[in-house]
């Protein structure tokens, strides 16, 4: 699926090998321009390796009103989680 509206790339697709495919429900590429925003995602029990193309850096926040500013290098793995987290939108880019 592609898909190209208003300067936003999106790509999603399902792995073609069946090896991989036991392992990888499919990937994900995003290009776009957001505003700065906070979001927070639920936890939903999936595993996701992210790679940020744009800057070396991924922000999450913390505390009751996202207050408290967590920075990791460009590349993590987020893993099934207790609590929901919060990310900074212009890093969906």
């Amino acid at each position: 699926m592609r898909c190209y509206a208003a300067d936003v790339k999106f790509l999603a697709a399902k792995p073609r090998s069946r090896a991989l495919a036991a392992f990888v429900k499919s990937f994900h590429y995003l290009e776009t321009d957001l505003p700065f925003a906070l979001e927070r995602i639920v936890p939903n029990g999936q595993v996701h390796l992210i790679v940020n193309l744009a800057e070396d850096e991924f922000r999450t926040y913390r505390g009751s009103r996202a207050e408290q500013r967590h920075g990791q290098c460009g590349t993590v793995i987020a893993g099934p989680h207790a609590k929901s987290v919060v990310i900074d939108t212009r890093e969906q880019h």
